[in-house]
């Protein structure tokens, strides 16, 4: 018995990655896959059917194709545990809302999730390489300049940045002039994209996101690109002034939220597929930017 388990939960993770239609590989593959003998792993495969986690259709000497699956059920005997998320750190509504929004959908789905959050789009996506998650959240941009290749699920627009949240940072009754010493966030490929597009020809700064409303109180650096967040009011009420962006508007590709995963994780990309619904993350998350929903995550 404790074979057949072994070899369905190799099983399972082989048909994460297959689509309804795929032929399945020929159950000689699946028993060596799983280090089992092919009398095993047929009785796997069967456990499987007859518990309806899956259907398949003979088609004789052209194999098994893979009517319908369950994916979240396939999750759950894949054996890989919750599913896991790294976000940004929840300090906007933006961030806040999309992670009430993941926690809403994989409850429904009864797919367990854990989120964990993390500053800055490089780390997540080391994480994400380096499968210590099995998702990220992210901006388009941040996705598109991976150095993992990466798959993803756009959010549409505004997801990760709502319109006019990017703005810049000054001490009080200072103007962000583009001559300024202007703080950078290496770690951010959206805070280096954003800043050098505010501020191509200036002299730019090494401070950690988090230490930037220090940095210029203490006279450090003369301005910086913020995300307005719930903390903006207090940092206002300490002394730092926020302006709106000047000049062109920030590339469409880092106001968008993607999730992504590796691209070689079918499995996670099946089920992130069958299990989030794009308009529905949208609409959770606009009740918690518009105060009508009380963030849960």
């Amino acid at each position: 018995m404790k074979k057949i388990e072994e070899a369905r939960a190799s099983i399972a993770q082989v048909l994460l990655g297959l689509h309804p239609g795929d032929t399945l590989p020929r159950t000689l593959e699946l028993a060596k896959g799983a280090g089992v003998g092919v009398g095993t792993a047929q009785a796997a495969l069967d456990s499987l059917e007859a518990d309806g986690v899956i259907a398949l259709s003979a088609h004789g000497s052209r194999g098994r194709r893979l009517v319908t699956s369950d994916t979240a059920l396939l999750w759950r005997d894949s054996a890989r545990g919750a599913l896991t998320a790294v976000l940004p750190l929840p300090e906007s509504r933006e961030f806040a809302g999309l992670a009430t929004a993941l926690s809403a959908e994989c409850a429904a789905a009864g797919v367990p999730l854990q989120l964990l959050f993390r500053q800055g789009s490089r780390t997540r996506i080391d994480q994400v390489a380096s499968k210590i998650v099995d998702f990220s959240l992210m901006s388009l941009h941040a996705a598109q300049h991976a150095a993992a290749p990466l798959s993803w699920i756009p959010l549409g627009e505004y997801t990760y940045y709502a319109r006019d949240a990017v703005v810049t940072i000054t001490r009080r009754d200072q103007a962000p002039g583009h001559r300024a010493r202007v703080g950078i966030d290496r770690s951010s490929s959206d805070h280096v994209a954003l800043t050098l597009s505010a501020f191509p020809d200036t002299t730019h700064v090494d401070v950690p996101y988090l230490f930037i409303p220090e940095a210029l109180a203490r006279g450090e650096v003369d301005a910086a690109i913020w995300h307005r967040t719930t903390s903006s009011p207090v940092m206002t009420a300490s002394g730092l002034d926020l302006h709106e962006l000047s000049g062109a508007a920030p590339d469409p590709t880092l106001l968008e939220a993607v999730l992504a995963w590796r691209g070689e994780d079918t499995g996670v990309g099946s089920l992130l597929a069958s299990t989030i619904s794009v308009p529905r993350l949208r609409a959770v998350q606009r009740e918690v930017m518009d105060g009508v929903r009380v963030p849960q995550f």
